[in-house]
């Protein structure tokens, strides 16, 4: 068959190779549809394609039309996340809370395990910081290539009034990892957090606000403390309910900052903070009398362990030995200056002395008459609490 006889395809004018082609070889157009009607105007000159199949042209259209609609879709979003969302919105919400002593909610936030960051023990005995505030928002580090911000994390300063001044501290936020909005969210408030330790020879707790803590010895003695976490605010302190030796009243107010600030509050308690507990003299003073009565009881002039006995005793042999209280020293109790050393928190002083009435006759003598002396009573020693909680002296 000779190349005039070959069918031509109307569509690209391209000649087959087979007389019984029935599609296009070059276009995929059908050879044995009939060709389009004439146009009313004069045609042009004939489209001229490259070879290959249009349709994979298509495909590339599509594909990118589609990558530039996502790629105004995904600039939309950011668009829209950053007109309806603030890195502030969560810390805002925070200082809220903590200015309503809500500290539960607070600390939602950060892994903190303390017993003054529940919402019931700060009911009564704490004022949270005034005029809590945040001031700056400064977005993460640039990326090394395209030198932007990282819109995805920020620190958000933050400033608040305590203790007559003005303190500053910082909170980490980060956008959530997933959603069409993706909120702003706390991720580190450290530094909005401070740490107290109360420091006491005298007391083995004390109350802050409702909360019982350990008290801890003096620096001079301990080069480790147990700081207690807190949120910035004032506290009252005061010594616990139970409190054996000591008066349950309130010692005094401390403001404890974040750790820009002061990283650890210390409040060292001494002698003069404390009141020993009403009633306490009169209980000691009976233990004192019943230790003096069994002392009156000995047999001898210098009874071992007693505050009776004269001052020189006799050389000689003495029989039919008795003692007579005549009256009873009168005790105070104060708080002792070195308990450490005492080994007690309470010390006994005698603020008048008693008396006390000893005859005795020498042995060997039958017709000598007694003798007779009065002697100074007084009384020292330390009060601890044993080990049923009840106060205890000890000469």
């Amino acid at each position: 068959m000779t190349e005039p006889d070959l069918p031509v395809c109307f569509s690209c004018q391209e000649r087959q190779t087979r007389p019984d082609a029935r599609f296009c070889r070059a276009c995929g157009t059908p050879l044995a549809a009939e060709p389009p009607p004439a146009a009313d105007h004069e045609p042009g000159p004939p489209r001229q394609e490259p070879r290959g199949r249009p349709r994979w042209r298509r495909r590339l259209l599509v594909a990118g039309a589609v990558l530039a609609v996502l790629a105004l879709t995904a600039a939309g979003l950011r668009a829209f996340q950053a007109a309806t969302t603030d890195p502030t919105d969560p810390v805002e919400e925070l200082l809220d809370d903590l200015a309503d002593g809500h500290v539960e909610a607070v600390l939602e936030h950060a892994d903190i395990d303390s017993p003054l960051v529940l919402d019931r023990v700060l009911v009564e005995g704490y004022t949270p910081p005034h005029d809590l505030r945040t001031t700056k928002v400064t977005y993460g580090h640039a990326d090394a290539d395209t030198q932007r911000p990282n819109r995805g994390t920020a620190s958000v300063d933050v400033e608040y009034e305590l203790d007559g001044a003005t303190h500053t501290a910082y909170v980490q936020v980060a956008r959530q990892d997933t959603g069409w909005v993706r909120d702003w969210e706390v991720t580190d408030l450290d530094t909005l957090i401070g740490e107290l330790v109360v420091t006491s020879d005298h007391l083995d707790e004390v109350r802050v606000a409702s909360a019982e803590i350990d008290t801890a010895l003096p620096p001079s003695q301990s080069r480790t403390n147990p700081a207690v976490p807190a949120l910035p605010g004032t506290y009252t302190l005061a010594t616990t309910d139970d409190e054996e030796l000591f008066a349950d009243e309130v010692l005094d107010e401390v403001a404890v900052f974040g750790p820009r600030a002061s990283p650890v509050t210390i409040v060292q308690l001494s002698a003069a903070d404390l009141t020993v507990r009403e009633g306490l003299v009169d209980e000691v003073a009976e233990q004192v009398e019943d230790h003096l009565d069994e002392c009156a009881r000995a047999e001898t002039l210098a009874p071992p362990g007693c505050p009776l006995g004269l001052e020189s005793t006799p050389t000689r042999s003495t029989g039919d030995v008795s003692w007579e209280l005549l009256g009873m020293p009168e005790i105070d109790l104060v708080a002792s200056d070195q308990p450490t050393l005492n080994g007690a928190p309470l010390e006994v002083v005698t603020t008048a002395a008693g008396s006390a009435e000893v005859e005795w006759t020498y042995a060997h003598t039958d017709d000598e008459d007694p003798d007779t002396e009065t002697v100074e009573v007084t009384v020292g020693g330390t009060v601890t609490v044993d080990d049923d909680g009840e106060p205890a002296w000890t000469p």
